[in-house]
């Protein structure tokens, strides 16, 4: 599997942010972890959509002023997409 950018505590810090539905909270979180973004696997691929999508207005929440909630449905998506995408071999760093 291609090669992920980030470690299993990101992985639950992004899962927590999604499932409390906290979209201007994961924007914030990937913009302090942007590494995040730059792996080749699939997670990345979506958080990186998600980020142009939150900072180009597309999806609707206030990103990088202040963690905010929303009505859930771009986060809903983004999980549906995550839960289809991720594969079991796709491995997390060690760090």
């Amino acid at each position: 599997g291609a090669h992920a950018a980030y470690n299993l505590k990101q992985l639950r810090d992004i899962e927590d942010l999604i499932n409390d539905r906290n979209c201007g909270g994961l924007r914030w979180y990937l913009k302090q972890n942007p590494a995040i973004l730059e792996g080749g696997d699939a997670l990345a691929q979506e958080l990186r959509q998600f980020a142009e999508g939150v900072d180009s207005g597309l999806i609707d929440c206030i990103a990088g002023i202040e963690p905010a909630k929303t009505d859930g449905s771009e986060l809903n998506d983004l999980r549906d997409r995550l839960i289809l995408r991720l594969r079991p071999g796709d491995r997390l760093q060690d760090n």
